[in-house]
């Protein structure tokens, strides 16, 4: 379960990124379980799936108590609740508008900290400028 946890988050990663997201996970889960899940439309809810029935047969065969299993599953809901908000951020196109406000405000603070800084030497008053407007754009 732990080597299919590792194919999870690289699966999911690369999923996130509109990639393969079979690439890298074969050396964490078996052919057979690679097969099988090769065709699914997405692999990281399919490696879940896989997830919670290999926890249902864990506590079929009494590895792990009821408690446990509980637990286990809350974190297993609680790892797909989150991949679909992952999902729908990715997903989300911002309007031009937003876009366009955003740029705005950013040009208004950098004029007004070129003026807050003009009684600073011009020599260092530039390299500061550039320093902080690089992370804004």
């Amino acid at each position: 379960m732990a080597y299919r946890q590792i194919a999870w988050c690289y699966s999911y990663s690369q999923n996130l990124r509109n990639e393969d997201a079979s690439k890298n996970i074969n050396e964490f889960i078996s052919q057979q379980e690679l097969k099988s899940i090769r065709d699914q439309n997405n692999i990281p809810l399919a490696l879940l799936n896989n997830q919670s029935q290999g926890l249902s047969h864990l506590h079929e065969e009494k590895l792990i108590n009821d408690y446990q299993q509980i637990q286990i599953d809350n974190t297993l809901v609680k790892l797909c609740a989150s991949m679909g908000q992952a999902e729908r951020i990715k997903n989300t196109d911002f309007p031009k508008t937003y876009r366009l406000t955003l740029h705005l405000f950013i040009y208004i603070f950098l004029v007004s900290l070129s003026l807050a800084l003009t009684k600073m030497h011009s020599l260092i008053e530039i390299p500061i400028m550039v320093f902080i407007s690089i992370p804004f754009f």
